[in-house]
């Protein structure tokens, strides 16, 4: 294959189009539900992106659909392509969505004869354009992977029916997400404080250098053998920040965290 076709033609999208375009790939196709203006038809124009007002046209013009839409969306928008789907089709999402709701999808497309992958972006596309890390599977993941490699698509087919690299990019995301978060409320409150630098300072001295893997192996078993000590400790933090009025959601969430260890709720590591 050397053209496709994006359902969905945001930032992540047209980064992906971009960077296949200068590799010497073919003709990207593509649908929104808004006909593209301003800045952003302009931009289309530079990639050569060729727009489809309809779901019929945009399956009639590759045979490899890549849905790339909200999370939300992603349902909505394979029941709307089905009846345009045949065999010849592979209809990739990746789309950040729950794994039930990949399976659901997976099941729509099976019914049309078409192949199916589940395929989770695991980084910033606007960084890595069409050589962002992604993980994929599902009967069509080898398809997809076949397809796209040669124009430096990184893909890496796992085991799994489909919504299994949904779960694995969802899980990511919760350490990922809870990172910038944790960030945020500790720096926005060490500002309050006029103690940024030594909080700061004080973290790059922890975890400057260290292995994430190296990491995980001494913080969760410590987090569950001294929760007790450091339920009191994110406690006295918690009423800290909220005597101030100071966000302290994330203080709440790790405190109710540790209380579930202390109480039984994982085992001590042996």
């Amino acid at each position: 294959m050397n053209h496709c076709a994006f359902i969905g033609f945001g930032s992540a999208a047209s980064a992906m189009a971009e960077g296949l375009r200068e590799s010497g790939f073919g003709t990207v196709f593509f649908h929104t539900r808004n006909f593209p203006s301003g800045r952003y038809a302009r931009r289309i124009k530079s990639i050569g992106a060729v727009y489809r007002p309809d779901y019929a046209s945009l399956a009639a013009s590759s045979n490899l659909i890549i849905s790339c839409v909200p999370g939300i969306a992603a349902r909505v928008v394979a029941e709307s392509a089905v009846p345009y789907l045949r065999e010849q089709h592979l209809y990739v999402d990746a789309n950040t969505a729950a794994p039930d709701v990949k399976r659901d999808i997976a099941a729509l497309i099976k019914i049309t004869g078409a192949t199916f992958a589940d395929a989770a972006i695991m980084g910033p596309v606007e960084s890595y354009r069409h050589q962002v890390p992604i993980i994929a599977c599902g009967d069509g993941a080898g398809l997809f992977r076949a397809a796209m490699a040669p124009f430096g698509m990184d893909i890496s087919v796992i085991e799994g029916g489909p919504g299994q690299a949904a779960r694995i990019k969802l899980l990511r995301s919760v350490f990922q997400k809870g990172v910038m978060c944790l960030l945020m409320e500790t720096l926005g409150a060490a500002h309050r404080y006029g103690v940024d630098s030594a909080v700061l300072d004080s973290l790059c001295g922890t975890f400057d250098g260290v292995p994430l893997r190296v990491m995980a192996e001494r913080m969760v078993p410590k987090a569950i053998s001294k929760a007790g000590r450091m339920t009191n400790e994110m406690m006295e933090a918690y009423t800290m920040l909220t005597g101030e009025r100071l966000p302290a959601l994330m203080a709440e969430a790790c405190t109710r965290s540790l209380a579930y260890c202390r109480d039984g709720g994982l085992p001590e590591p042996e």
